[in-house]
C-alpha cells in the first residue's frame, strides 16, 4: 500500500473524514481537482480522462476554443485548503520534510506534449469548522475570506509546518496579534495557534488558437487520507453506507475480504483509503464534456472499492472504468478504497 497505516486507536472508519482525519481516528490528507481557465466559459472540453489511484492523479484535457480570436488566459489546478490546525491534531499522509517543499505533490503540466513551467504558489483562507468535511469541489470556489495579505503584514510565512508558523505568531508584539485576533485568523489564549487554511495553486499562461485545440496533461501525486477500517453492518453504519454508495454487493465484498475478529462481535477489520476529487464544473466551461473517461485502480485485486457513480465495469485486475459522451460529471467524487492489514 502507498502509506503504512501507523500504530493509532481503533475507532470506527465512520467517524473518520475523507480529507483530514481527526487526532487519533487516522492520517490526514488532501483531495484533488480539476482544471480551471478564467476564459472557461468560451471554450469547450472535447474530452477529459481521468485515472485516479491510491499513488497518483493523471488527468488529460482537450481544450477547443471555437472562437475566431485567441484566448490568453490562465490555466490553474487547486488543492483544497488544508488547516493549519489539522496538522497539529493528527497524523498526515506527508512527512514533515514533504510538507516543507515547494510543489507538495510534485505537479507536472504538459501542453501538446511538451512540459510547461509552472507557477506555484499559496493563499490562505479562513475555512469553518465544520463537522462533516468540505466536499472537494470547494477548491474551485475560496471557502473563506482569504487573509494571505494579512500575514504578509507580519511576515508569517505561508508554511504547512505548523512549528515554524507557531514560533513566527510567538514571536509576534501585542498589537500585531490583537489585529490576528480581531481577524479571527489566530488565537493566543494558552499559546498561539493559527486559524488559517492554506490552498496551494499550480498555474501558468496559455493561449488557445482561434478555432484550436489543445492537449493539457496534469499529473501530480495522490494524497488520501485514512485509517483502521472497522466493518460491522450497513444497519451499524448507516452514514458510511450513504456517502459511499455501499450496497449489499458491495458490503459482502468487504466481508470476504477483511478477517473477522471472532473473539469480540465478529466486526470486520481493516484499512480505509479515502481519496476525494472534483472534475471541472462544467457550467462554467461551454457544456458538457464531449467525452469523459475515467479509471480507477483500487492497487490490489483483494481491495473493495465504493463510491456513489453509476456505470461503472471491470477494466483490469484492479481497476474499473466508465466511458460517457456528452457528460456532466458529479461535481464530487469521494472514494473509498478498503484493504485487508498488510501481514507484519
Amino acid at each position: 500500500m502507498p502509506f503504512p497505516l501507523r500504530a493509532l486507536a481503533v475507532v470506527l472508519a465512520a467517524a473518520i473524514g475523507p480529507t483530514a482525519a481527526r487526532a487519533n481516528d487516522g492520517f490526514g490528507g488532501l483531495g484533488g481537482s480539476g482544471l480551471q481557465f478564467d476564459r472557461s466559459a468560451a471554450v469547450r472540453l472535447v474530452s477529459e480522462d481521468l485515472s485516479l489511484s491510491l499513488g497518483q492523479i493523471e488527468v488529460e484535457d482537450v481544450l477547443h476554443n471555437p472562437g475566431a480570436s485567441a484566448l490568453r488566459g490562465t490555466l490553474r489546478v487547486a488543492l483544497p485548503p488544508l488547516a493549519l490546525a489539522t496538522l497539529a491534531a493528527a497524523d498526515f499522509a506527508l512527512t514533515r520534510e514533504e510538507l516543507n517543499r515547494t510543489n507538495i505533490v510534485d505537479f507536472t503540466a504538459r501542453v501538446d506534449g511538451r512540459p510547461v513551467a509552472v507557477t506555484v504558489d499559496r493563499v490562505a483562507l479562513l475555512v469553518p469548522d465544520e463537522a462533516d468535511p468540505r466536499p472537494p469541489s470547494t477548491a474551485l470556489d475560496p471557502p473563506g475570506e482569504e487573509v494571505t495579505a494579512l500575514l504578509a503584514r507580519y511576515d508569517i510565512p505561508l508554511s504547512l509546518d505548523y512549528d515554524t508558523v507557531v514560533a513566527a505568531l510567538d514571536g509576534l508584539p501585542q498589537d500585531a496579534r490583537d489585529t490576528l485576533e480581531a481577524a479571527h485568523a489566530a488565537t493566543f489564549a494558552g499559546g498561539a495557534r493559527p486559524l488559517w487554511a492554506i490552498s496551494e495553486r499550480y498555474s501558468w499562461s496559455q493561449t488557445l488558437p482561434a478555432g484550436g485545440a489543445l492537449r493539457i496533461t496534469t499529473r501530480y501525486r495522490a494524497v488520501p487520507s485514512g485509517g483502521i477500517f472497522l466493518w460491522r453492518g450497513p444497519q451499524e453504519q448507516a452514514a458510511l453506507v450513504a456517502r459511499y454508495c455501499i450496497d449489499k454487493k458491495t458490503a459482502k465484498a468487504i466481508r470476504a475480504a477483511l478477517p473477522r475478529d471472532t473473539e469480540s462481535d465478529g466486526t470486520s477489520l481493516g484499512t480505509a483509503y479515502y481519496l476525494d476529487y472534483a472534475p471541472p464544473d462544467t457550467t462554467r466551461w461551454a457544456g458538457p464534456i464531449g467525452r469523459f473517461k475515467l479509471t480507477i485502480d483500487k492497487d490490489q485485486a483483494v481491495n473493495v472499492l465504493a463510491l456513489c457513480l453509476d456505470g461503472l465495469k471491470k477494466s483490469g485486475a484492479t481497476a474499473v472504468a466508465l466511458d460517457k459522451r456528452n457528460f456532466t460529471p458529479p461535481r464530487d467524487l469521494r472514494l473509498l478504497i478498503i484493504a485487508p492489514n498488510e501481514e507484519e
